[in-house]
């Protein structure tokens, strides 16, 4: 077990590594996590990356019935070209827990180290249940690669506001967020959720 002057060096060499996400990502991120309050749930973070910053312009929802290679090898490869299009990376995981007082990090830095092999910047996002009780806070912590191991962070995610409560507004206009797991079952459904971004264009205006 590394003592926590080892943890606070670690973590003082990560803090140079800003994490910024925008309402779009925030949002739908939250909207997943609402929808499937009994399950875990997780997604890929689509973005931009560099030594000093990742910046998470938006997400693809990937499951919340579990996570199988086979399909997330499947979702991975769909992303990686939707986000090539976009000239975009994946930069990042976001997943949230089934139980409300579970932090841990779970499978999530084994994705992370498969995304990391790439050689881009990445990070994991928990959405931390214990947070989600009140909208109007950050409910994100970060993950940082250091070595071997995925350090969580103490540093705040930069979230755009006024992301942190779009999410009910979203949910209250009936907005739906869909995921991979609902697009296996029925292809017509967009896993892109760009229904929702137009939401949040016209609402911007």
């Amino acid at each position: 077990k590394r003592s926590s002057l080892v943890v606070q060096m670690e973590d003082a060499l990560v803090k140079k590594l800003s994490v910024n996400v925008s309402e779009t990502a925030y949002t739908k991120m939250m909207m997943h996590a609402a929808k499937y309050p009994a399950y875990a749930i997780d997604g890929f973070c689509v973005g931009r990356s560099s030594a000093e910053s990742i910046i998470i312009d938006d997400v693809v929802p990937l499951f919340h019935n579990g996570t199988l290679v086979p399909m997330l090898e499947a979702a991975t490869c769909m992303v990686e070209k939707h986000a090539k299009k976009n000239e975009a990376l994946i930069v990042g995981y976001y997943f949230a827990n089934e139980h409300i007082d579970d932090e841990s990090p779970g499978r999530a830095p084994s994705v992370g180290n498969t995304l990391a092999a790439s050689g881009a910047q990445v990070c994991l996002l928990q959405i931390s249940n214990s947070k989600l009780a009140d909208p109007e806070e950050n409910a994100l912590r970060v993950y940082f690669k250091d070595g071997n191991h995925w350090n969580k962070s103490q540093q705040i995610v930069d979230v755009d506001p006024p992301a942190t409560n779009l999410f009910l507004e979203a949910i209250d206009q009936g907005l739906n967020i869909v995921d991979f797991d609902l697009h296996l079952h029925d292809v017509s459904n967009d896993w892109r959720n760009l229904h929702i971004n137009s939401w949040l264009k016209t609402r911007s205006i």
